[in-house]
């Protein structure tokens, strides 16, 4: 029986776990094998197998079933007669955990959070008891600890929980645990706002589904390997759990499309002695990347080249190429073993190690995808010459193979190469057709090879008629089907579970599909942004229905003000998703949509709209420029009246400054002393003050005038029976004098509030009514 339950359990999981039908037949098989085996006393056979009972029951959802299974196994743990705390075997002790696990599932679904909380962590605090258990027993548990802890309103300490979970855990001996916890903190970093993050964690997750056949589809991501499950027991002798290596199989897509010939091709170039450079170029989206991670790379790795193993070197990022390039080489699993001390920081280092690799019996082959990048990191021919010495002395180096893959519209960068250094291996012709491989889009038979191959192998079954229909409208009037367009239209599909001709023609066609496609990624970028990214698809189209290269900085301008700080953002998860291309250029990377297709789509949707924000844009823009140029122009008068007050102003004060002197020469003659020394002070003082009533007139008419009549005062009864009564101090005056030819203001009252539409004064003068 238990034989049997485990043939409906494989199969079950075959249909990747959905199929409750062969998941109920496991569960009556194996409950009936448990319960002959409790009637037999074999309570070792029972403890072997109760808890695979329970897991069926997660599957099947039942509950209370798997809460009474978990408490019938803890009570049978008391009548071990090894239960007695650490003299528990391993074995049992992670048996013991798995109930408390049960219990704390269970209390999620009835929403116990407290109680799922503890359970959880009881289990961990069980597993510790396991000397040198490797961290990805505990995952399961870390999860159900953040579930208990959202459930509790505690979201940093979850999205922290399940950091520790996935740091932790490896997709290669759990994967559907492994997805489970990406798709928990995809979530919970999207609630918090950190949308891309999630964002980046969604589209991993679409990745480890596609190498595992849990999805038919991967979007705009490139491919990945084909990757089997490594049943490797968490028990046991452990040679190191967390090292073990999962080599990949060449992708299904690559297998199904025609493209394993492809495959087979550039193995065979790299095999064989003609051939030291390769150049594969084609068009943006054909799956230059794909073919080398998803079909060159493990045909390389999966059997020698002769008497050789292949190590390939897959470098993509050139920020830093000299330090990336050293550390890919020393991880690698054939040459990390005499690499553990040494520095490959320095292209001396790589060569030198290039060297003993081939000593060793190694072919190492050096792959740098999407090198147009190198070019735009590097913005001179300075800069790219170490590279360029490197790549010479690397041909030279036997057994030793470069692959460069970078867009055809890139390839004319590569005549540089040839000025500078002098290839001979290439003839210094390195775009010679011999050297180069070009990939194309599919034909339409291979691309309905690949969808056929691709459903039904994750069981996502599409009617033949839906397929051919389907590739008739990819392929268009060009002939062809783009990869990506393929994977993107195929991810929608299986999100909207369209699986007949029929259900397709009442969703729409391709556009729709594409569309809808569009629609998720603007979501992606947060309910706060979603118009703001409508605007930037919108500004990335123009009135001819053609698709403009932009620049961040020429979006900038177009967006309101008030909405710039999001475009960051929303480009680069847009660039993410495939959405949109981003377009290497010096002195800045451009930007363009992806598909023509799209352009129409996205004028016509809420056009009026979009437009209105546009608009309102640009005359934002146009009152900035206006408001800045009218500040520029008043700065400059403003300057060149300052300066010229100020020469003015220096010789009014030479000239106050010679009167207050004599001034006080004579009041020497008309006073004591300390009346002298009082004078002198209090002209000093008012010299000073004619200085600061003409700085203060630019800013103040009436009050300056009020001031300097104030001066003027002073100063009369200063000098009063002085012979300089002729002769007023020129500062205070000429103060007066500009004021009165330069003021403007009419009106001021001290001390009133509101307009003033009448003055009448009293007989004496004294009294103002308003």
């Amino acid at each position: 029986m238990v034989k049997i339950s485990l043939v409906y359990t494989r199969k079950a999981e075959i249909n990747n776990g959905e199929d409750l039908e062969n998941w109920q037949n496991s569960k009556n098989y194996l409950q009936q094998a448990v319960e002959i085996f409790e009637k037999a006393q074999r309570l070792d056979l029972v403890i072997q197998y109760i808890n695979d009972l329970g897991e069926i029951f997660r599957h099947l959802k039942a509950w209370n079933d798997l809460e009474n299974l978990a408490q019938k196994s803890l009570k049978l743990s008391e009548n071990l007669e090894t239960f007695h705390g650490t003299s528990l075997q391993p074995s049992q002790i992670m048996w013991l955990g798995q109930n408390y696990g049960f219990l704390a599932e269970v209390a999620l679904e009835n929403q116990d959070y407290p109680k799922a909380n503890q359970y959880a962590q009881q289990a961990i605090d069980i597993l510790t008891k396991i000397p040198n258990l490797p961290s990805q027993a505990y995952s399961q548990y870390r999860l159900f600890i953040s579930r208990s802890q959202v459930g509790l309103g505690e979201i940093s300490p979850a999205i922290q929980t399940l950091e520790t979970a996935k740091n932790q855990s490896y997709h290669q001996y759990n994967p559907k645990l492994y997805i489970a916890i990406l798709e928990k903190l995809s979530f919970l970093y999207f609630q918090e706002k950190q949308y891309l993050k999630a964002f980046n964690l969604k589209q991993e997750k679409l990745q480890i589904e596609q190498q595992y056949g849990f999805r038919a589809f991967v979007g705009a991501s490139y491919l990945n390997p084909q990757r089997q499950i490594i049943n490797t027991p968490l028990l046991g002798e452990q040679k190191g759990i967390e090292n073990l290596e999962n080599i990949g199989t060449i992708a299904r897509e690559i297998s199904a499309s025609g493209r394993e010939q492809d495959v087979k091709r550039l193995r065979e170039r790299i095999a064989g002695t003609q051939h030291k450079l390769t150049v594969i170029h084609g068009q943006s989206g054909v799956g230059k990347s794909s073919i080398l991670q998803g079909g060159l790379i493990p045909a390389l790795q999966q059997e020698p080249i002769g008497e050789r193993n292949a190590v390939p070197i897959y470098l993509r990022v050139y920020t830093n190429w000299i330090e990336l390039l050293g550390e890919h080489l020393k991880s690698t699993k054939s040459t990390k073993s005499t690499n553990d001390q040494l520095s490959l920081h320095s292209t001396k280092t790589i060569i030198q190690q290039l060297r003993k690799n081939a000593d060793k019996y190694l072919l190492t082959v050096l792959i740098f995808d999407q090198f147009e990048e190198f070019f735009f990191v590097y913005t001179d021919k300075i800069q790219r010459k170490p590279f360029y010495d490197f790549f010479r002395i690397c041909l030279d180096i036997p057994f030793v193979k470069i692959v460069l893959s970078l867009r055809e519209d890139y390839l004319h960068y590569l005549l540089e190469l040839d000025r500078l250094v002098d290839l001979t291996v290439t003839n210094n012709n390195i775009l010679d057709k011999d050297i180069r491989y070009y990939l194309g889009n599919f034909s339409p038979p291979d691309a309905q090879t690949v969808i056929q191959s691709l459903t039904e192998k994750t069981q996502f079954y599409l009617q033949t008629e839906l397929i051919t229909e389907l590739v008739k409208e990819l392929a268009g009037d060009m002939g062809e089907v783009r990869p990506i367009e393929l994977q993107i239209v195929g991810t929608q599909l299986q999100t909207e579970q369209i699986t007949t001709l029929a259900k397709y023609r009442e969703f729409g066609n391709k556009e729709k599909l594409v569309e809808k496609f569009l629609e998720d990624v603007i979501k992606d970028c947060g309910s706060e942004h979603e118009q703001v990214a409508r605007l930037v698809l919108y500004l990335l189209t123009d009135e001819n229905n053609t698709r403009p290269l932009k620049t961040k900085d020429e979006l900038v301008v177009q967006l309101p003000a008030s909405e710039n700080l999001d475009l960051v953002l929303i480009l680069n998860i847009f660039v993410a998703s495939g959405l949109v291309l981003l377009l290497p250029e010096s002195p800045a990377d451009r930007y363009q949509l992806v598909h023509d297709y799209l352009v129409e789509f996205i004028r016509q949707q809420q056009g009026n709209e979009l437009l209105a924000k546009l608009a309102q844009a640009q005359a934002e823009l146009q009152q900035e420029k206006e408001a800045k140029q009218i500040i520029e122009t008043a700065r400059i008068k403003a300057e060149a009246q300052i300066k010229e007050g100020q020469k003015r102003l220096k010789l009014s004060s030479r000239l106050a400054a010679g009167l207050v002197v004599i001034a006080g020469m004579v009041s020497v003659y008309s006073f004591n002393q300390f009346r002298e020394a009082d004078i002198a002070k209090q002209a000093t003082k008012l010299e000073q003050s004619g200085v600061n009533v003409f700085r203060q007139f630019q800013l103040e008419e009436l009050p300056s005038l009020v001031a300097a009549i104030q001066n003027g005062k002073t100063l009369k009864t200063l000098v009063k029976n002085s012979p300089l009564d002729k002769y007023p101090t020129i500062s205070p005056i000429y103060a007066l004098n500009n004021i009165l030819d330069n003021i403007k203001e009419r009106n001021q009252f001290k001390g009133h509030q509101g307009f003033v539409n009448s003055v009448s004064f009293s007989p004496d003068g004294k009294t103002i009514a308003t």
